[in-house]
């Protein structure tokens, strides 16, 4: 998958993080900026980390690792997943604190 902000989304706070309960994902920055956060693997988002990625490195969310992003304007991410990764097999949890960019 591609990921490239709208005008609306780049550069927005972080509200929420996710994990994958089955398997990794990779993230690459093609182009511009991107902030990659990670929370943790443990039943509840502990340990949060903003990471500036750079430019085509490879970035390996472990599964079970809660994780997001903050696109910025002109960005794009490469993002590998399994093909049979969705909302069945990951979780979503709404931050009580919103992670500024």
């Amino acid at each position: 998958a591609m990921a490239s902000p709208s005008d609306e989304q780049a550069g927005q706070p972080v509200t929420c993080l996710s994990r994958h309960l089955e398997t990794d994902e990779v993230f690459v920055l093609l182009q511009g900026n991107c902030t990659l956060i990670t929370g943790g693997c443990l039943d509840t988002v502990t340990d949060v980390a903003k990471i500036p990625m750079e430019p085509l490195k490879l970035y390996n969310v472990r599964k079970g690792t809660w994780h997001n992003r903050i696109l910025f304007p002109g960005s794009r991410v490469l993002i590998v997943e399994n093909a049979e990764t969705g909302d069945f097999n990951s979780e979503t949890v709404t931050l009580s604190e919103v992670l500024e960019p």
